[in-house]
């Protein structure tokens, strides 16, 4: 998980996917870090390739990208991934703190 965020980091924002320590998929979103400049089709064409990858890695629940929307918000009870880290919402427990990045 460190290797992705500090990845996303030097593209600020984007979305970046690492297996077995390699990071085998990266999409920057220049725009806010949340949007990109490339074409639609591009995009497209990319996400059906990171929906692939991820049930390669064992995913298998319905939507892929509802859960990554999803996960950041933290007004919903479960685990959440927030600036201060890892969360247990329900709890209102911080499991995992956040880690400055070091970028090399």
């Amino acid at each position: 998980m460190a290797l992705a965020a500090s990845k996303v980091t030097e593209m600020n924002g984007g979305i970046v996917l690492v297996k077995n320590g390699h990071v085998s998929f990266r999409m920057p979103l220049k725009i806010g870090g949340m949007a990109s400049v490339r074409s639609f089709s591009i995009i497209v064409s990319e996400m059906k390739y990171l929906e692939d990858e991820v049930r390669k890695c064992g995913y298998h629940y319905n939507d892929f990208f509802y859960t990554m929307l999803f996960l950041v918000c933290d007004f919903l009870p479960g685990l959440r991934i927030t600036a201060s880290g890892i969360i247990d919402v329900k709890k209102q427990q911080i499991l995992v703190p956040a880690q400055k990045l070091l970028l090399y």
